[in-house]
């Protein structure tokens, strides 16, 4: 288990495609900009 206090950075993903566990839960984006279909805000 990674420690909660240091998040590991995020890969990226080969196609491009939203993966829903790099999408930020703050702004509801990908690691792209794009905004995602269910943003959480």
């Amino acid at each position: 288990m990674s420690d909660p206090s240091t998040p590991k950075p995020k890969p990226p993903t080969e196609t491009g495609a939203v993966n829903p566990a790099q999408v930020d839960p703050e702004t509801g984006t990908d690691p792209d900009g794009t905004p995602t279909e269910n943003p959480s805000g």
